[in-house]
């Protein structure tokens, strides 16, 4: 990527709302050099500043700090839960009941376990 991309790329992310660092950050971990990202930055740095509405940086919109976004459960997650749980219950009865489901089915006389 040349100096001239890093710099429309920089612009694009700055025009979406991201901050130039973050923006910075994101072309060093897509592998690039970070002098040359440095560079790229410092060039759109006074018509960035000259452009945007000064705010007070702790308070801005765009400070990195977030509210934790709650990821919504698919029903899938919930269809598997059900099953275990069905699953379990169906273990607990056969360890409690099984030899009494065992003569039932078998019309033996099984003897219980016990422990």
């Amino acid at each position: 990527m040349t100096k001239e991309e890093m710099i429309a790329g920089l612009r694009n992310a700055v025009s979406r709302g991201e901050s130039l660092e973050n923006a910075k950050l994101s072309l060093v971990n897509a592998g690039y050099i970070y002098s040359d990202v440095e560079e790229a930055a410092k060039e759109i740095n006074t018509g960035v500043i000259g452009s945007m509405p000064q705010s007070d940086p702790v308070f801005s919109e765009n400070s990195g700090i977030s509210a934790p976004i709650k990821k919504k459960r698919s029903w899938k997650f919930w269809a598997l839960i059900i099953v275990l749980i069905l699953l379990l219950g169906m273990l607990g009865a056969f360890i409690f009941f099984g030899p009494q489901i065992l003569s039932a089915v078998t019309g033996k006389v099984i003897k219980a376990f016990k422990f």
